[in-house]
């Protein structure tokens, strides 16, 4: 396999040695009517078109026209070879390159679609989307909007947000986090779920009329179920718990954050009425909650009398 890909290679090297080698000059050029629709062809687009005063026309057009001479002494070589094969020592010895299965070319120059009634497939599309109304379009805007400012809060009240500069028990600390919980907890359940609610109606209701298939006012379940309205309220349900995810995991991951780098401080103990606690300097919370770090009853780098005893 090997030896019969070398000897491929070398009848190919060999092969377009000789038709490099042909002189050129003699060949019949391009006439001027093929050159002209090779160089229209060539700048048929309109951003071409604008800049063809900056575009190295001839250079291009000089390698088309040795390309083409190119080809015409290869198609004048292999005619000789096929004729003389026989009669010539050299040539009886010199083997051809084996022809390239080259693809056909295609019939037109873009994506052939199949046969089908446009009709029929532009009703299928228009029966299972709900975009075709602009007002879909406007509700789901004003839903990504309303998601988006959930996203940017915080479950967690962490410095910088912590501003005292004194410290804080666990018990504060503890009682700090439970009010912020609290208090984004009713904000989603009462202010995020009507600003949905509101914004869906205020959005829909140019389209909620009787007879529409996004009807903000439907009362029949049986008409609901079957009605793109039911699959809008699923998509806005999924952009809420997407929403509340990423709230929870960003918030998380911050508290997380937060307790591994309070959990960075060193402990000296020098001796049993004296301990020191001291926090790291890239910590940007140290002065506002020391306590949470070392415990109840003391200060960073200050002895601990109470727990230390």
């Amino acid at each position: 396999a090997a030896h019969g890909l070398r000897r491929r290679a070398e009848a190919i090297l060999r092969y377009n040695l000789y038709v490099d080698s042909m002189p050129i000059q003699d060949e019949q050029p391009l006439d001027d009517r093929r050159t002209e629709r090779i160089r229209a062809l060539s700048i048929n687009t309109r951003k071409l078109m604008d800049n063809e005063e900056v575009l190295d026309i001839p250079a291009v057009m000089s390698e088309v026209a040795t390309d083409y001479a190119r080809t015409m002494n290869r198609v004048v070589f292999d005619d000789f070879l096929k004729a003389n094969r026989n009669s010539h020592e050299l040539l009886s010895q010199f083997e051809l390159p084996p022809d390239e299965e080259r693809p056909r070319a295609p019939q037109f120059g873009q994506i052939q679609i199949p046969p089908h009634n446009f009709v029929t497939v532009c009703s299928t599309f228009d029966d299972a989307t709900y975009f075709g109304h602009e007002a879909v379009v406007f509700a789901l805007h004003k839903v990504r909007d309303e998601c988006n400012e959930v996203v940017n809060a915080r479950i967690f009240v962490l410095p910088p947000a912590i501003t005292s500069s004194l410290p804080m028990s666990l018990d504060d600390f503890e009682e700090v986090q439970n009010n912020a919980v609290h208090q984004l907890s009713v904000s989603l359940r009462e202010q995020w779920s009507t600003d949905l609610k509101q914004g869906l109606h205020e959005a829909l209701k140019p389209i909620g009329e009787e007879g529409s298939d996004v009807n903000i006012n439907e009362k029949s379940k049986e008409a609901y179920e079957r009605s793109k309205l039911k699959r809008l309220v699923t998509t806005v349900k999924l952009m809420m718990q997407d929403t509340l995810f990423t709230l929870v995991s960003h918030s998380l991951e911050q508290y997380v954050g937060f307790i591994e780098e309070m959990c960075e401080f060193e402990v000296t103990i020098q001796n049993l009425s004296l301990v020191e606690v001291t926090l790291p300097t890239k910590s940007k919370a140290s002065a506002a909650t020391a306590a949470v770090a070392q415990g109840e009853g003391g200060t960073a780098a200050e002895p601990a009398s109470g727990d230390a005893e």
